[in-house]
């Protein structure tokens, strides 16, 4: 499973993609142009939500001390 920051990290150089996790115990959704990264989120583990039109990609709690904080 990877964590929230290697996600922020590996699509930090592609233009049209926004990272997003409401709840620490909820995945991480990426909204935008995402067809040419589907295989790799699929090797994530990640599912597409055609409702909220973006990928659920299921990232672990250590180290997301934002959200353990209360931030």
């Amino acid at each position: 499973m990877i964590t929230m920051e290697e996600l922020k990290k590996a699509l930090a150089g592609v233009e049209g993609v926004t990272v997003r996790r409401e709840y620490v115990d909820r995945p991480a959704r990426v909204f935008g142009d995402t067809y040419a990264l589907r295989s790799q989120f699929k090797a994530w583990g990640g599912r597409w939500n055609h409702r909220m039109k973006a990928w659920e990609i299921p990232v672990e709690n250590d180290g997301d001390l934002d959200y353990m904080s209360g931030y």
